[in-house]
């Protein structure tokens, strides 16, 4: 398997001949290159000289695919590569912002909203931590929570804005807090001032916020 001979009369295995790169021969006694077959998207097959030691390692876990013994089968790219076309030599590395979870994948996929990529090869992204969202999909980091908005899931796509009455007053905030309002006596109604160091009750709040 894995070799054809279209001369009559050979009688010895080092007389056949590989299949070609990209090209697998599941059959025995071929006897033609026909016979060898196109190895499918998602898998590989190396050049002749490479067949007894070819392997690829995943970058993101160190894992590897099997030692090729002979050319009857083709080999699947490991995790972190991937292979989109049929009749291919070798697989090829995921870019950074795409990843490919399983063996054997045709294409890597991009890193969806709410997630990074930060490496070449990875089996998955990452997602955005507590404070952090990303909107968009193939992204190589996530963009801080701004002051009034906050999220406190991991790979968020989006920093929802604080309901009225609640805030937050740094960056990369989980939770919102209730507003703080300072009010000089005997101007409520023109002197409403957001302050950090005086807390009110919620239904106080929401009445001095109407104002503001």
């Amino acid at each position: 398997k894995g070799r054809y001979q279209n001369l009559t009369g050979a009688d010895e295995l080092g007389k056949c001949v590989f299949c070609p790169p990209g090209r697998f021969g599941p059959l025995e006694g071929a006897e033609d290159l026909v016979d060898c077959q196109e190895c499918p998207a998602g898998t590989y097959m190396p050049p002749t000289g490479n067949r007894s030691t070819e392997s690829y390692t995943n970058t993101s876990d160190g894992n590897s695919t099997n030692s090729l013994l002979d050319s009857f089968t083709c080999i699947e790219c490991p995790k972190g590569w991937s292979q989109t076309q049929k009749s291919q030599p070798k697989c090829d590395i995921c870019p950074i912002a795409k990843y490919a979870k399983e063996i054997g994948s045709a294409r890597c996929h991009l890193c969806y909203p709410g997630r990074f990529g930060v490496d070449v090869g990875q089996t998955e992204c990452i997602g955005c931590p507590k404070g952090w969202a990303q909107e968009y999909e193939y992204m190589q980091n996530c963009t801080a929570c701004p002051i009034g908005y906050a999220n406190g899931c991991v790979g968020a796509d989006s920093c929802p804005l604080c309901e009225a009455g609640m805030w937050t007053y740094n960056t990369t905030q989980e939770v919102c807090v209730i507003k703080t309002i300072e009010v000089n006596p005997g101007v409520v109604n023109e002197s409403l001032i957001v302050v950090g160091d005086k807390n009110w009750e919620m239904d106080e709040v929401n009445r001095l916020a109407e104002l503001m």
